[in-house]
């Protein structure tokens, strides 16, 4: 998706996107994080009540694959071909 695009589908012009981040890349970057930070937060909700070990693991193994799917097949493998 392009910049002005994104701005289009948001409302709001390229100045308003290019103010969150310089450029693209870091756009993306803070998109990314943003999305996994969310994620964990809500993974570490889903936790913090349950205090037996076996039962901590298979939970924390099923929220994280119920964050993990928010995000599009295409997401996931821009993410992964993102380089560093």
């Amino acid at each position: 998706m392009t910049i002005e695009a994104a701005a289009s589908r948001l409302h709001c012009s390229k100045s308003t996107i290019y103010s969150l981040a310089s450029s693209r890349e870091h756009l993306v970057r803070s998109a990314v994080i943003s999305f996994f930070k969310a994620g964990a937060e809500c993974v570490e909700a889903k936790l913090q009540d349950e205090t037996n070990p076996a039962n901590s693991l298979a939970l924390y193994l099923r929220a994280v694959g119920d964050e993990l799917r928010l995000a599009s097949p295409a997401f996931i493998n821009d993410v992964a071909t993102f380089p560093p």
